[in-house]
């Protein structure tokens, strides 16, 4: 229950016409770093591995703090949603295309349908059982889908159905 709330809430701070987001240059592969640093644990525990395979001087204009729970989210759903008997893993990729830098986070997890797609950034949408009990709002992706879009990029996802894992994709401005 607290879990729902505090994503409505963060949510709801996203939506605030007046919620403004300080964007800063980032060095893509060490604010990544970082982040799997601090999720450290939860990956362990989960037997997950994260490949950053970023350009270490590859840099995108971002507010840090949004920025984080954007990965994070991608983390933590790729762990709810991989198999409790697979080994997961993660693959994190990016690519500059003309003003832009798209960052693409590959998953090997249940994957999803063309109607799962379709829905996947809803608010409250749940597309199947989280793992180990592990709860889940069905917020995580829409407040990720409004951290990009509050950036001025695009969030998009694709799959080659059930069984196949994820690839999500966003965008941010390079630096």
């Amino acid at each position: 229950m607290k879990e729902i709330i505090d994503e409505t809430l963060k949510l709801a701070r996203l939506d605030d016409v007046g919620h403004t987001i300080e964007p800063v240059d980032i060095v893509l592969f060490d604010e990544i770093e970082s982040i799997i640093e601090n999720n450290k644990v939860l990956l362990d525990e989960n037997e997950f591995i994260i490949e950053n395979n970023i350009d270490n001087k590859l840099h995108a204009m971002a507010d840090k703090f949004q920025f984080g729970e954007l990965i994070n989210n991608f983390i933590t759903n790729a762990i709810k949603y991989t198999p409790d008997e697979q080994k997961g893993i993660i693959k994190i990729n990016a690519t500059v295309k003309d003003d832009f830098v798209e960052v693409s986070f590959t998953d090997n997890g249940v994957g999803m349908s063309e109607s799962q797609i379709s829905h996947v950034f809803d608010k409250f949408y749940k597309f199947g059982t989280p793992r180990n009990g592990m709860n889940s709002s069905g917020l995580g992706l829409a407040i990720c889908e409004n951290i990009i879009n509050k950036h001025g990029g695009q969030i998009r996802v694709e799959s080659s159905g059930p069984g196949n894992g994820c690839t999500f994709y966003f965008t941010l401005k390079s630096k």
